[in-house]
């Protein structure tokens, strides 16, 4: 009697449990769903970014419709899917945050959509070490934005998706995969090899599936169109840069050598968690675990391959070779990378991992130690996304950001979005149609980020009677709080802070670059298709001066190509005492600023010469 009633009691236990998982898979969704959505404009909206939302924007309002992508490592090209693909939500509201919630929701959807695959597939354990990873540790901040690997994460996470539920033998299904497989390098090339392996698998284990007519058409389609872009427009850019292979290895050699190379695996796909540790304002804790993360992860989805191959049907033993060879494959390829160079492969580890934790905390007594484990993966990009939010800056490790050998120790702070539109509204209500009225080497940076195409767009959408005149008593100077660079003292200078930034007023002195009264001297060309605005340089014996008041100094600010502050100082002339206030870098431009004083008391002329051409705008301020 005992034993049925233990029995019965089981039985009902099953289902509560169940029920109990679900709900806390839930959670976690609910989770980063919040981390997305919160907050939008708390993202990256950097230099490449920028470009692309104006590409689409200009699709989405009739201007121009591409029929090629941005070069990818400034050598290849792919068709422009992802540019129409963002254009979408600016046909109904166009501004940057429409992309941001547009993006952020495809995010969401897609791991929504793998996390019922998943359940359907290994149950509610692996679901919750699944959503507990769902996305890299950058994600939060990275994916809401306008981003090329944000879309080709959604696209693999589809593909796994409709790969695990497309056993069911679902035309439909069979078709996502097709469109996933297809759409996921166009968003970003480093979608190739998983997105090729994956579809491959699907072949094999589909067998007659795909003989029927929906999706063996619309595959045969999409073949087609991409054969007929190939043809017309080629795979590689114009403006390629012919990079030839280090040192005397052949490429394959070279390869070879990196998959055998420990360190390399160790560097390469620790990254993502790498590039964090620059971030001020993360618990001290947070930053040393993220190292211990990256290799636990990285293990739990080994062992969940090999589970995967030992325990797993044919589709599940193919799935699996698949992964492993997209592991090989990016190993083999990347020599030096960005750490959205792996956002591609994430699903793949993160599936991995969860079917690998599943498996090896499936006694009931182990689960109660995986449960806070999963609730521990979650604090790091909640972490992250609280303390850019708070900041408004992303400071990211160089050595993590691209780590080539040996790596760069510096840190390189972006600004979120939500900080460049805010200080983007401050410039342009301040200098509106004239950016010599903005000065400093921030500035110049952040010209080079979002600030020179509100000038852009200002000078082309304001009449030329109401633009602002340049004798406005009035420059704008811009510096970091955390900067060293000194900064007005009068109490009034402040305008306001915004973000990492203040913005300051400065009285407008009489300052000339090369006989532009203006002060200032600066390309707004269009550079390369990778995103920059060229130089537009300083000639020979160009003249940068001012008259200042007793005590001033002029200040100048340089962005160079080519060219670096010492290389710089050897190529101008002075009679003035200068010194070097501060240097930045953002490849492929050097900014540096530069304080010239009275070497004597005998004129209060304040000049430098260029001994000959530099590659380099300037822009110049008293203070």
């Amino acid at each position: 009697m005992r034993l049925a009633e233990a029995s019965a009691h089981a039985a009902l236990a099953l289902p509560r449990r169940e029920k109990v998982l679900r709900a806390f898979a839930l959670l976690l969704f609910l989770a980063w769903g919040w981390m997305l959505l919160s907050a939008l404009g708390t993202t990256l909206h950097s230099v490449d970014n920028v470009r692309d939302f104006r590409v689409a924007l200009g699709i989405a309002t009739g201007e121009a419709f591409p029929t090629v992508s941005q070069p990818f490592a400034a050598s290849k090209q792919l068709p422009p899917v992802f540019f129409y693909t963002i254009a979408l939500p600016l046909v109904l509201w166009p501004t940057e945050f429409a992309v941001f919630a547009f993006t952020a929701v495809a995010v969401l959807l897609s791991v929504g959509f793998l996390a019922l695959a998943v359940q359907r597939r290994f149950g509610a354990l692996a679901t919750i070490t699944y959503l507990a990873l769902a996305l890299p540790p950058h994600g939060t901040v990275v994916f809401q934005g306008v981003s090329n690997p944000a879309l080709a994460f959604v696209c693999i996470n589809v593909l796994l998706a409709s790969y695990l539920w497309s056993q069911s033998a679902r035309t439909a299904l069979l078709m996502g995969v097709v469109l996933a497989a297809w759409a996921a390098p166009q968003m970003h090339p480093s979608a190739f090899f998983i997105a090729a392996f994956v579809f491959v698998a699907s072949l094999i284990a589909g067998g007659r599936a795909w003989l029927r007519p929906a999706p063996a058409i619309l595959l045969s389609l999409l073949a087609l169109v991409t054969l007929l872009w190939v043809m017309r427009y080629g795979l590689v850019a114009p403006e390629a840069q012919s990079l030839g292979p280090s040192g005397n290895s052949s490429p394959i050699t070279a390869a070879a050598l990196r998959v055998l190379s420990v360190e390399h695996w160790g560097a390469l796909w620790s990254t993502p968690w790498v590039h964090l540790q620059a971030i001020a304002g993360l618990p001290q804790w947070i930053s040393s675990a993220a190292k211990i993360a990256s290799w636990v992860v990285f293990a739990s989805a080994i062992f969940g391959m090999w589970q995967l191959v030992r325990r797993g049907d044919r589709a599940l033993r193919a799935l699996a070779i698949a992964l492993f060879a997209n592991l090989i494959c990016v190993t083999a390829s990347l020599e030096s990378w960005g750490f959205w160079y792996l956002d591609a492969s994430w699903p793949m580890i993160a599936l991995c991992a969860a079917i690998g934790s599943a498996r090896a905390f499936r006694a009931i007594w182990a689960q109660r130690v995986l449960w806070p484990l999963t609730v521990v993966a979650l604090a790091l990009p909640c972490a992250l996304f609280l303390v850019t939010k708070s900041r408004g800056e992303y400071a990211i490790a160089a050595h993590g950001l691209f780590l080539p050998s040996p790596p760069r120790e510096e840190t390189l702070p972006v600004p979120t979005a939500r900080t460049l539109i805010d200080l983007r509204a401050i410039v342009g209500e301040r200098a509106g149609c004239d950016p010599a009225r903005v000065v400093g080497i921030d500035e110049a940076f952040l010209r080079d980020m979002t600030l020179r195409t509100l000038f852009l767009d200002g000078c082309h959408a304001r009449p030329a009677v109401l633009a602002p005149s340049t004798t406005d008593e009035e420059r704008i100077l811009i510096r970091r709080i955390e900067s060293k660079l000194p900064t007005p003292t009068e109490a009034k200078a402040l305008i306001a802070t915004v973000g990492p930034y203040r913005v300051y007023s400065l009285r407008r002195e009489a300052v000339s670059v090369h006989g532009r009264e203006s002060g200032a001297l600066w390309g707004s060309a269009q550079g390369a298709r990778y995103g920059f605005f060229a130089v537009l340089g300083l000639p020979k014996a160009a003249i940068i001066e001012s008259r200042a008041n007793a005590g001033a100094s002029l200040y100048v600010g340089f962005r160079c190509s080519a060219l670096n502050t010492q290389t710089l100082l050897a190529q101008i002339d002075s009679a003035s005492k200068v010194e070097v206030m501060g240097e930045r870098s953002l490849p492929p431009f050097t900014y540096a600023e530069l304080r010239l004083t009275n070497a004597t008391d005998q004129t209060d002329v304040l000049r430098l010469t260029a001994r000959s051409d530099l590659p380099c705008d300037a822009s110049a301020w008293v203070m």
